[in-house]
């Protein structure tokens, strides 16, 4: 710090600073948890450095969706867990975010038929399918 400015203090011998020029030194930042990489570059080498690992969260996922009830409608999740799919897989999938596809699981309204199309292509399931569980999340 610098002083900017002086000022004398009337009757009484002495000085009073006035402001301060204050410099600061730039930071280095540090980088991101994952050194610079995406969060899916690292599941990616996961799943590639542990094949057995990645074939049975596909399997848990199958269980998880057979244990859904059958009189209840089938939603998006559930037509993507019963595929075992994760969401990054069904994103990667169709070439699109897995955020998106969050949001499509939340609250699908406003789709295009496109992306019903692809939904349904990767899913295995028509349209109409994707459709009703669209609705049903809702």
């Amino acid at each position: 710090m610098m002083p900017l400015a002086y000022q004398r203090i009337s009757g009484e011998e002495g000085w009073l600073i006035v402001g301060y020029q204050v410099s600061r030194t730039p930071i280095k930042s540090k980088s991101p948890l994952g050194k610079g990489k995406s969060i899916s570059a690292l599941i990616a080498k996961r799943k590639a450095s542990s094949p057995g690992a990645a074939s049975s969260l596909v399997e848990a996922r199958k269980r998880l969706a057979g244990m859904l009830p059958e009189n209840q409608t089938a939603s998006l999740k559930s037509l993507r867990l019963k595929k075992g799919l994760s969401q990054s897989d069904l994103a990667l999938l169709m070439d699109t975010q897995q955020s998106y596809i969050a949001k499509i699981e939340k609250n699908g309204s406003d789709l295009r038929a496109t992306t019903i199309s692809k939904l349904a292509k990767v899913l295995g399931v028509t349209c109409d399918q994707v459709i009703e569980a669209i609705e049903s999340d809702q």
